[in-house]
């Protein structure tokens, strides 16, 4: 078996039904394979003709940041339930550097926290009600990362979960998996509304308490039984009781409610003082279509990340990753739509090119990646894709 069949085979491509252009590899059958092997003789002669094959070859020596963090699962994509992807990346980024599953919950919490309303309320999409949590979605890869380390501390997933459900996508039609995680979605939305829907009913039960009324599982006075309260703080939070629900409701507003919760159940883990967030963001990206020599040294900005093993998050267009060949279309900043953790690169002899590995947070699934190698929402992007999708570049160190 040659060099392409091999890789086909490694990355299941051919047993896994991983989606190359728009064609499922599964669905073609052994034909396929077939195809791909005798193609890959002819290929690989004119790859030998190229005289800076050598030369792109050595430049792109193999890193993979898995070696950093063992037990850090950064060959599987979680799922986002909402417009948090720089959560999730920025998740995903100090779960690597601080060797924990780290939640991206907790630091979207905290990025909520630490924005001034009147700025949420001019730069950010409402997904739910102004006073919510779910108010505002939407971030800076910058700002969420300086909000984290402002706070010192980041939570657990453990403490606070980030994911509400993991289904295997294999056997799903497109349709059935859209439907499936837009319903766990709305399904965690509705959890978080329904809790701090209680905030009211919480205060009333304390003041309740102070005066020495013990509550019942049976109490329906204000519309609600504990019981109800319990199940939903369960889903979100199983580390904190509802006597912890009745404090934090007595002494924050609303819009507070959701995030001093998470502050409660989370499990800190400290970031050291010394860390500071860094940014390469072309000045290009503002005013005028990417040039050429700014997609050079964003390459290398991240090339330069990868080889001191420090994972970097990247701004993109989140169509270049569904539309094929669809580049880096936009022409100011604001075209930048979407965070992902860029995490390794490789080269690949079955291609003659080299590519670099994207944690994404899309959930399990490669049906929606039709010009990217996949396997459980991992992508692995050639370097000259990654040159024009490429937006700022952020990190830590």
């Amino acid at each position: 078996m040659d060099q392409f069949s091999q890789f086909a085979v490694k990355w299941g491509i051919l047993s896994s039904g991983a989606v190359i252009g728009r064609f499922p590899l599964r669905r073609l059958g052994l034909l396929a394979g077939v195809g791909l092997v005798v193609a890959s003789a002819s290929l690989q002669e004119a790859w030998a003709t190229d005289p800076n094959l050598e030369k792109r070859r050595n430049s792109c020596s193999s890193v993979t940041l898995f070696e950093v963090a063992p037990q850090i699962d950064i060959n599987r994509a979680r799922n986002q339930p909402m417009g948090w992807c720089y959560a999730y990346s920025a998740a995903d980024l100090f779960s690597i550097k601080l060797g924990k599953p780290i939640s991206a919950v907790a630091i979207a919490s905290n990025y909520y926290r630490n924005i001034p309303k009147a700025e949420r309320l001019r730069e950010y999409r409402s997904a739910g009600p102004e006073d919510s949590f779910l108010g505002y979605e939407g971030g800076v890869n910058r700002g969420v990362l300086n909000a984290a380390l402002l706070d010192g501390r980041v939570c657990t997933e453990a403490s606070v979960s980030s994911e509400f459900e993991v289904f295997r996508p294999d056997s799903m039609s497109r349709s059935e998996l859209r439907d499936r995680s837009q319903r766990v979605n709305q399904e965690y939305i509705d959890s978080v509304l329904d809790l701090e829907g209680y905030h009211s009913v919480l205060k009333h039960w304390n003041r309740e308490k102070s005066r020495g009324r013990q509550l019942k599982d049976t109490d329906c006075s204000q519309g609600v039984q504990p019981s109800e309260v319990r199940r939903v703080a369960d889903r979100l939070f199983p580390g904190i009781n509802i006597d912890g629900l009745m404090e934090i409701a007595s002494r924050v507003s609303r819009d507070e409610f959701y995030s001093e919760v998470v502050k409660r159940s989370c499990e800190p883990v400290l970031i050291p003082k010394q860390w500071r967030v860094y940014e390469w963001e072309p000045e290009v990206l503002h005013s005028e279509p990417r040039g050429e020599d700014a997609a050079e040294i964003t390459l290398t900005v991240i090339d330069q990340q990868l080889k001191k093993r420090n994972p970097v998050m990247i701004g993109i267009s989140s169509e270049t990753l569904t539309v094929p060949e669809s580049g880096y279309r936009g022409k100011t900043f604001r075209d930048i739509d979407h965070s992902v953790l860029v995490v390794g690169r490789e080269w690949m002899e079955s291609t003659q090119e080299c590519y670099y590995q994207l944690k994404n947070s899309w959930g399990l699934s490669c049906k929606d990646y039709p010009s990217a190698l996949c396997k459980d929402g991992v992508l692995w992007v050639r370097e000259k894709d990654m040159k024009t999708m490429t937006g700022a570049v952020t990190w830590v160190q």
